[in-house]
Parts: structure tokens; sequence; C-alpha cells
């Protein structure tokens, strides 16, 4: 059992790693991709209440 929990601890930081070479050269105000893409701040939407 402490195998497997290893084995996916190193595939989420493997995960972290490549996001994070992946989206190293985007601007401040640039679109990330990918699994773990940052929200942007588009407008604001109302709340449709009935």
């Amino acid at each position: 059992m402490e195998g497997f929990i290893l084995l996916l601890s190193i595939v989420g930081i493997g995960i972290v790693i490549l996001w994070a070479r992946r989206n190293d050269k985007v601007p401040l105000d640039g679109e990330t991709t990918g699994l773990l893409a940052m929200g942007t701040a588009g407008p604001k939407r109302k709340r449709e209440r009935e």
C-alpha cells in the first residue's frame, strides 16, 4: 500500500513539474493551459435568480 501511495505522489509531482515547464514562458496576463490551468478574470456575470 505504501508503494502505491508513493507512486501516486511521484506522478502528482511529475504533473506539476510538467505544467510549470509548459507554462513558464506565459506572460503574467496570459492564459495558461492544461490540467492545472488558472482561471481568467473575465467579465463578471450577474447571477440570474428565479
